[in-house]
């Protein structure tokens, strides 16, 4: 299983994140495109308020997951909010 994330920013006053991800795996592509729909086109300090655990349990999301795809997913979030943070500092 792979899984490509890749994060640009624009170049306004306050820089949103524009995310864009791939895997060679359905599963984990899905997760993926939900992961960008939620997070690009955020400023970091709305990506930090984002609770996309919440949002993947509202969908019930979680229940179809085993358990290492579940950890894979707070792994996905972790890296995007990485992400985020880079950007805040390169636009400082």
């Amino acid at each position: 299983m792979s899984l490509w994330i890749v994060a640009d920013r624009d170049d306004s006053p306050i820089p949103v994140l524009k995310l864009t991800a791939d895997s060679d795996t359905p599963v984990i592509k899905g997760i993926a495109a939900i992961l960008v729909t939620i997070y690009s086109g955020k400023r970091a300090d709305e990506i930090e308020g984002i609770d996309a655990d919440k949002i993947f349990t509202d969908l019930d999301i979680y229940d179809h997951l085993s358990p290492n795809r579940h950890v894979g997913v707070y792994a996905m979030i972790q890296k995007i909010r990485s992400l985020a943070e880079t950007m805040v500092r390169l636009a400082a």
